[in-house]
């Protein structure tokens, strides 16, 4: 019973990356869009090659690619982040005798948390992915409408 032995070791690998944390601040940049823009030289990045900005868009892309099949989950978590995050600043501006305007105020407001949401997320899975800190290779999600639970 080969099978059985109790000081069998583990077959595995152990994988370890050292990425430095300016190069994963322009993977973030990049993936959510923003690589080509100069905000690298803004945040205190050094300047890229045209080769090297030709590469950086090329890895971004397969980056990206890798999330096809978490989009939707990662879309609805958002939103669903928005709209946690906009009502509780909503709600405490009113508590403190603030109030917003409007209504549009108020969708400005969960449009904005959106953008800030989905950036973060979609920058956190594709470097993560990347880095193999996860594997969404085997997953697959798709978007289903529960309706509007905040503003009830």
């Amino acid at each position: 019973m080969s099978w059985f032995r109790k000081n069998k070791k583990p077959e595995y690998e152990i994988d370890t990356h050292d990425i430095p944390l300016t190069t994963m601040v322009r993977w973030f940049l990049h993936d959510i869009g923003y690589g080509e823009d100069q905000i690298d030289d803004l945040i205190g990045l050094s300047p890229i090659s045209d080769e090297g900005l030709d590469k950086e868009i090329e890895d971004s892309a397969k980056r990206l690619s890798s999330l096809f099949t978490i989009t939707p989950y990662i879309e609805t978590v958002a939103e669903i982040a928005a709209n946690v995050l906009s009502t509780i600043a909503i709600k405490s501006a009113e508590e403190h005798g603030d109030s917003l305007d409007n209504e549009k105020d108020a969708e400005l407001l969960t449009k904005l948390y959106y953008s800030i949401s989905l950036s973060s997320i979609i920058g956190a899975f594709s470097i993560a992915s990347s880095l193999g800190i996860i594997d969404v290779s085997a997953v697959a999600a798709e978007n289903k409408d529960i309706g509007d639970m905040f503003y009830e």
